[in-house]
């Protein structure tokens, strides 16, 4: 199952990172690739469905998540489907450091259909994608 983990040290505490983070509305300003979200329920709490288009290994796939964990400054983690081609979670976990934070993004699929064969691709999309989310994210909160 391919699956990547990167993390990131953020210069500003959890809380402010977390506040900016859990709208899904705001997902598509940082989360790199996704286009507008489009709420069918939720706030981002557990529960929380979302659809979205994702850009992995340059292909837009329009996807589902549910929000399965959410525990405020801590971790948060998305259930996520895609036309058929995907199936996986996203876990984001927040490492308290006082003044900094240690921001841990996760994420796997199951591949099937042409999202198998193409595998590699779809790996090194995974990595690419999550260095630039934790980029985006630093950047938007350190400013």
């Amino acid at each position: 199952m391919p699956a990547t983990e990167q993390s990131i040290n953020i210069n500003a505490p959890v809380d402010k990172i977390w506040e900016m983070v859990k709208n899904p509305n705001q997902w598509p300003n940082w989360f790199e690739g996704a286009t507008q979200s489009n709420v069918v329920s939720g706030n981002g709490e557990i529960g929380t469905e979302v659809e979205v288009t994702m850009t992995v290994a340059k292909i837009p796939l329009p996807s589902k998540l549910k929000v399965t964990e959410f525990v405020p400054g801590d971790r948060w983690k998305g259930e996520f489907e895609s036309l058929g081609l995907a199936t996986g979670h996203m876990l984001w976990t927040y490492m308290n450091m006082g003044s900094r934070t240690k921001l841990t993004f996760h994420i796997e699929a199951e591949l099937s259909g042409a999202a198998k064969v193409a595998e590699g691709m779809v790996i090194k999309s995974f990595e690419e994608m999550a260095q630039k989310t934790l980029l985006n994210v630093k950047s938007m909160v350190e400013g």
